[in-house]
């Protein structure tokens, strides 16, 4: 497991891949200058599905890309979250794993209202 320890001694992120944590400081970027970790990736899901419905969600992919295209191309916000979307298509053929589902339990929900996921590695052994 890779992670962060606050002050306390407790573990607040904890990944089963490393390229995880890579996927998640590219968000967590994005987040620095717009809004909340947790929005931010509920938003990139949004535009991530919507690219790849064939032109059925333009409507709903319009209205989530608005606050993240302010500023220099290149530069905005926007940039960033296409980015992270090239990097978890990478990650997910080199690793064949659920990347977003290790970013989402290690770096979004952190077991918030005791609600925890079975990682992929007791699954394979069961």
């Amino acid at each position: 497991m890779h992670g962060l320890i606050d002050l306390c001694g407790v573990a607040k992120e904890q990944f089963a891949y490393r390229e995880s944590e890579e996927l998640l400081a590219m968000l967590d970027s994005v987040a620095a200058k717009t809004g909340s970790r947790g929005q931010v990736f509920d938003d990139f899901l949004t535009m991530t599905l919507a690219a790849l419905a064939g032109g059925t969600m333009e409507e709903e992919y319009l209205a989530t890309v608005a606050k993240y295209a302010v500023g220099e191309k290149g530069k905005r916000p926007v940039d960033l979250l296409a980015a992270a979307c090239g990097k978890l298509v990478v990650i997910m053929e080199e690793t064949r794993a659920d990347i977003l589902g290790d970013v989402f339990q290690g770096g979004i929900t952190w077991g918030e209202h005791g609600q925890f996921y079975t990682p992929d590695s007791v699954c394979d052994l069961m």
